[in-house]
């Protein structure tokens, strides 16, 4: 134990005379290390929380149906999600997918539109008498006029040459 001490007290005193030659740039790399670091840990602890609270509090999709029934609008796009991506017990299907988005849309969901213009620009969903075009450009915009910042994005990105 003795030894070790000694030996840690031996590499704190190189330490510190290396860092007393150090050049400026070389303290600043020294130090953006450690705080690459300190974001890395702090990071990886946060993405570690998250996954368990979702682990934990996770809802089943008989609980999000109860909530969305009873008018929440964000129950109604997690539902529509889960239909999508054929997530948390939920069937895939672009038919539920798309009722359940539609109808957190109309309950004021803004995320919705953005995903129904999605489904609908890559053709999974389909509107007769409209271009999937068309009607991607009228989800987007339903969610843009409730704020949404995705959807002003995905307008300007895909009609910005009309």
């Amino acid at each position: 134990m003795n030894k070790q001490w000694k030996e840690a007290y031996r590499k704190a005193a190189g330490n510190q005379a290396r860092r007393e030659s150090e050049t400026p740039a070389q303290r600043k790399i020294r130090q953006l290390r450690k705080t690459i670091m300190v974001v890395l840990v702090v990071g990886t602890l946060a993405i570690g929380a998250v996954t368990l609270s979702r682990l934990v509090f996770e809802e089943t999709l008989e609980e999000k149906i109860a909530r969305a029934k009873e008018g929440d609008a964000v129950a109604m796009y997690e539902i529509g999600l889960a239909c999508y991506n054929g997530d948390n017990g939920a069937i895939m299907s672009l038919t539920k997918a798309e009722h359940w988005l539609l109808e957190s849309l109309r309950s004021g969901y803004d995320k919705a539109g953005t995903h129904l213009g999605l489904m609908t620009w890559r053709g999974e969903i389909k509107r007769q008498g409209q271009s999937s075009k068309e009607t991607a450009l009228m989800y987007w915009d339903l969610a843009a006029e409730a704020g949404c910042l995705r959807a002003e994005r995905y307008i300007k990105k895909y009609f910005r040459s009309n």
